[in-house]
């Protein structure tokens, strides 16, 4: 059950193949009757939204005045899931916010994971406890792969390098964000990240708020002294392998089952929905598929979407990812590598990582760690002589960069019909450790499109082009040789 997979492994569909059928004689593009990317129904529901509603928040101070909007226009729910919730000024507005929506008589429910959640003397907990009761609910969940000996041998931040509760999402009634970011000051401020709001649509909402109560049913429950408490009828799962074995196959079954039912559910109303809408000509263009991973409960929609969709990138696509951590496992380098499509990636510079300026020593040579994934990968590119890939570094002054998505530009299309948004960093840890939830949003509205274009350039807009030469010339640092050495072996927490 805990065997984490860490070297190159295929899926069938990855294997690539000339699709013959795509071209008709002269070598343009056949017409299809099925809508683009509808496969992505076979990994999370298909959730049809109204295009012209969604907007894009490009800054993150735009990011936080949505929140606090939430808090304030919420009338029934307000249900968040994120990595933490900082201790800072704006964070102590956020609460107050939400202070006042509870007095409207608004429930509550705010998912948080177990060690960031409670790290440090002031953290996520206590700033939230004097909230907490009646119809507001802390939960903070705790990775299953930390049990036994691990919780008590294992100290401080290395517990949260096991693995994390990774989600960003933010329901208010039936409005929601979809986010990298989380409930921390720099993530309104000064770190770059990706959110899109969704107004008014009750199919996501719905879906979303039931799948962070799965998880905070497993969860630990925070009361009103800012303690965590385990308030469940089935035995504490964390003091022995063999109940965090069970535990994991309970909560996974839970949320492919629950996965498996939306699927079916959204498919049901979708048809109800198509064949009103066939009478007044206003059937969706634009549909969100959520993604979720967790391998250690064998479940990984995320990643396999996503490598399918390269290995079934044609020479005429254009294909752009985005990681402030990249560090990219086997399999998905083996897919960029081989894909067909233009690509380019965009990556954090050490001075635009998360962890530049680390006040602990260890913590300090993380951004290093980065530098030497990406020349590893720079490396291999350089040897295949690929001149269709392309890496580029973020370094915008002032700011950090947490951007992470993929955009999808088919049959040399000027604009995205797909792009990828989350929590998922599409990193090693990502994939193999932690639980993330990414959304597939495909569309074949051109107003969207043209405003994920923009959204993208102004990312890229803030990069230059690195190779495995210049890399650490261009930055000025030098990575150690221990870096080097032990990189292979720890990848995995990165």
């Amino acid at each position: 059950m805990f065997v984490l997979r860490s070297r190159r492994q295929l899926l069938p569909h990855q294997t690539l193949k000339f699709d013959i059928k795509r071209y008709n004689k002269t070598g343009s593009i056949l017409p299809s009757t099925k809508p683009l990317y509808s496969w992505l129904g076979e990994y999370g529901p298909a959730i049809p939204v109204k295009s012209n509603d969604i907007e894009l928040l490009l800054e993150p101070r735009q990011f936080y005045q949505r929140l606090i909007d939430m808090c304030d226009r919420s009338k029934h729910r307000i249900v968040w899931s994120s990595l933490y919730l900082g201790t800072g000024e704006l964070e102590k507005e956020l609460v107050a916010a939400l202070k006042r929506a509870k007095s409207r008589g608004v429930d509550i429910t705010i998912l948080l994971d177990y060690y960031r959640g409670l790290r440090g003397g002031e953290n996520s907990c206590t700033i939230l406890r004097d909230l907490i009761g009646n119809s507001t609910r802390v939960a903070l969940f705790h990775a299953p792969i930390v049990y036994g000996y691990r919780r008590h041998q294992i100290f401080g931040r290395l517990r949260e390098a096991l693995g994390v509760q990774h989600s960003k999402i933010y329901v208010g009634d039936n409005d929601v964000i979809i986010s990298g970011a989380n409930l921390s000051e720099n993530y309104f401020t000064t770190r770059q990240d990706r959110s899109i709001f969704v107004p008014q649509n009750e199919k996501l909402s719905d879906f979303l708020c039931k799948f962070i109560e799965i998880i905070v049913r497993s969860s630990f429950e925070v009361n009103s002294h800012g303690e965590a408490n385990w308030c469940h009828d089935i035995k504490y799962p964390f003091s022995s392998k063999s109940r965090a074995v069970r535990f994991v196959q309970s909560l996974a079954l839970q949320l492919k089952s629950f996965i498996n039912n939306s699927k079916t559910s959204v498919l049901r109303t979708n048809r109800i929905d198509d064949d009103d809408h066939k009478s007044s000509k206003q059937q969706s263009n634009t549909v969100i598929y959520p993604l979720l991973q967790s391998a250690i409960m064998n479940i990984q929609y995320e990643s396999n979407a996503v490598l399918r969709l390269l290995s079934e990138t044609h020479s005429d696509d254009q294909f752009y990812l985005a990681s402030g951590y990249f560090n990219p496992p086997y399999d998905l380098t083996d897919r960029l590598i081989a894909a067909r499509a233009h690509r380019s990636l965009l990556i954090a510079s050490p001075q635009a990582n998360g962890w530049w300026g680390a006040r602990q020593h260890l913590a300090s040579f993380i951004p290093l760690m980065y530098v030497n994934r990406s020349r590893d990968f720079l490396t291999e590119i350089t040897k295949i002589r690929d001149e269709f890939i392309q890496v580029r570094q973020y370094n915008r002054e002032g700011f950090s960069f947490h951007g992470k998505g993929l955009w999808l530009y088919p049959n040399n299309s000027q604009h995205p019909s797909l792009t990828v948004i989350g929590s998922s960093n599409f990193s090693e840890r990502s994939w193999i450790r932690d639980l993330e939830l990414q959304f597939a949003i495909v569309t074949q509205d051109p107003e969207l499109q043209a405003q994920l274009h923009c959204e993208r350039e102004r990312l890229w807009a803030h990069s230059e082009a690195v190779t495995s030469q210049s890399i650490e010339n261009l930055n000025n640092t030098k990575v150690p040789f221990w870096i080097k050495s032990v990189a292979p072996y720890i990848r995995s927490f990165f």
